[in-house]
């Protein structure tokens, strides 16, 4: 008799609990608040278009994996971000977050420069 492997624990619907003891809102709004703030202070319009798709495509990929969960979707195989297992998914959302703190940690730099007085 053959065993199923997709018969284990999962944690693709780890959202239901999570939503019950903490808001969903309140999970998202730092890295919405904080990546956002930082690409509107990249110094170019490279680092500030490159911070807006990061942390859009991380918060897309969280509500259609929410979407799923709560049955207004049908399921896509979307992880959750930071959360739901699967090398390749969690790898590529980590370096999008390490780009972005590249980009804060340059972000201002360009007006302090441009905005100093000479002489």
């Amino acid at each position: 008799m053959e065993k199923n492997v997709s018969q284990g624990p999962s944690v693709a619907i780890v959202i239901v609990t999570w939503n019950s003891e903490k808001d969903i809102a309140d999970c998202l709004e730092p890295l919405l608040w904080r990546g956002s703030r930082a690409a509107v202070m990249a110094p170019d319009r490279f680092g500030t278009l490159l911070g807006i798709g990061i942390i859009t495509g991380i918060i897309v990929q969280a509500l259609f994996n929410i979407s799923v969960v709560i049955s207004i979707l049908p399921a896509k195989g979307i992880p959750l971000p930071f959360i739901s297992y699967g090398g390749s998914s969690v790898m590529v959302t980590l370096v999008g977050v390490g780009i972005l703190l590249n980009i804060s940690k340059f972000a201002g730099a360009a007006g302090d420069v441009r905005g100093r007085k000479r002489g």
